[in-house]
């Protein structure tokens, strides 16, 4: 049975600092929202391959691939109850689910369950529906399982007192409401109340595209602490640059674009008589530099959407990932290694 203590949890999810217009306020500097109509689940694709083609969308609309916003200053707003608070990390906030005050070791601290958890999170992580899935806690307690999407849950189930925080570009919030007494609040930017002893820090890798993984690194090297990474959780980063080859995907549709613009548009001499649409293409066409040209820049695409539908594919009939370890994370000390986390299903889409 868990004892409640006296120590509060600090969870902060890596995405409260990436402005997403789908999800909350528009903005114009931003680019359309529609931009940011993604697919969602922790795979190895949706974390990292995915973003080259995401990168792609936002450099053909004319936009600079968004960044995260809002992180100067962040860990000045909070209280530390020790001169160099401890502080995990990883990518999904699922592990959150699984630490207690004894994983941290704080002095003074028996109890096996927190007195209280304070997310800061664009998503509240306290259960969504699903088809076929739980709609109460009741019906997610009889099933013993969590995601990255309940993981709150779990410390309700011990007793512990929730707390959110929501981004102020997300004043709403979820679009469904919590399965469990959570305390709401929007960011007003201010410093936080109370006093903390732990953290908890993810990167969400599906949420977050890989080209902020600089600014996730500036975020650590900024806490005042001494940050480790999770023991047993899969940690790989940065991760690849994506920007490199979404700016050469760009450049070779723009330069088709504009091979085919200039095709269906040959020089009339003057005085004749102006040509159909259809009489200019395939006069154009007949040019066999211009016809190799224009099949030489769509073959280019082609492969590269056959490329991107792989894995697509790949990713859909392999949802669960092989562990990843990073050969250069160090080997945690087995009096802080926590128990095997509780089987999850697989990784939904938070609303």
């Amino acid at each position: 049975m868990s004892r409640t203590g006296r120590s509060r949890l600090l969870v902060v999810d890596f995405d409260f600092f990436f402005h997403n217009p789908l999800q909350g306020a528009e903005a114009a500097h931003r680019g359309d929202p529609l931009l940011y109509d993604w697919a969602h689940a922790e795979t190895p694709f949706l974390q990292e391959d995915v973003w080259t083609y995401r990168a792609e969308d936002f450099i053909q609309a004319g936009v600079e691939p968004p960044r995260c916003e809002g992180l100067d200053g962040f860990w000045d707003r909070f209280t530390f109850a020790h001169p160099q608070p401890p502080l995990f990390y990883a990518d999904s906030n699922l592990h959150a689910g699984a630490v207690t005050p004894a994983h941290y070791a704080l002095p003074g601290e028996a109890a096996t369950a927190w007195q209280e958890v304070h997310l800061f999170d664009a998503h509240h992580d306290s259960g969504y529906p699903h088809d076929n899935g739980p709609t109460t806690f009741e019906e997610w307690s009889e099933e013993e399982m969590y995601s990255c999407e309940d993981w709150m849950l779990v410390h309700h189930a011990q007793g512990s007192r929730l707390t959110l925080t929501y981004p102020a570009w997300r004043p709403e919030g979820d679009s469904h409401p919590p399965m469990v007494p959570l305390t709401v609040s929007v960011d007003d930017h201010t410093a936080a109340p109370g006093t903390f002893d732990a953290v908890f820090l993810c990167r969400s890798g599906a949420w977050v595209p890989s080209w902020c993984d600089d600014q996730f690194t500036q975020l650590l090297q900024a806490f005042p602490g001494q940050p480790r990474p999770f023991p047993g959780a899969r940690w790989a980063h940065p991760r690849p640059d994506p920007l490199p080859l979404a700016r050469r995907y760009a450049a070779i549709r723009a330069e088709l674009t504009a091979t085919l613009h200039t095709a269906t548009q040959p020089a009339r001499q003057p005085g004749a008589e102006p040509q159909s649409a259809y009489e200019e293409v395939r006069a154009a066409y007949q040019d066999p530099d211009t016809l190799q040209t224009a099949l030489e820049k769509v073959a280019d695409i082609q492969a590269a959407s056959l490329h991107r539908l792989e894995q697509t594919a790949a990713t859909l009939a392999t949802p669960e990932p092989a562990p990843l370890t990073n050969a250069a994370t160090p080997q945690p000390n087995p009096h802080d290694a926590p128990p095997p986390a509780p089987a999850y299903p697989q990784h939904k889409p938070r609303p």
